[in-house]
């Protein structure tokens, strides 16, 4: 159980740097609408809102360019769709850690 754990964080942390610039620039294009917020808090909060679908285009990415890593994880006995469903479910558990800490620190 344990070396599955560590093989699901192994993969969670593969897909952040794809995740992570494609927040980036989804944070920067939402950031250009006129209602967007001014403050370092609430753009901290709005990149991390973003993780996720970040996480979706590295799951483009890998299904594209990337293929033959998933033999890897198959030897250990974890599907592609185990692998993205907790990929998916850690980037949506930070994004409400990082929200739930936003909320405290911008006042209302």
């Amino acid at each position: 159980m344990r070396k599955r754990l560590a093989t699901h964080w192994i993969f969670f942390k593969s897909t952040l740097p794809v995740g992570i610039s494609g927040a980036f620039v989804m944070c920067l294009l939402g950031s250009m609408l006129p209602s967007a917020q001014s403050g370092v808090i609430s753009l901290i909060v709005a990149f991390f809102s973003f993780l996720p679908g970040g996480i979706l285009l590295d799951l483009l990415y890998k299904e594209v360019a990337r293929k033959e890593e998933y033999y890897f994880y198959y030897n250990l006995s974890i599907t592609r769709i185990e692998l993205w469903g907790v990929t998916l479910l850690l980037s949506y558990f930070l994004y409400l850690f990082v929200k739930i800490i936003g909320s405290l620190c911008i006042p209302a």
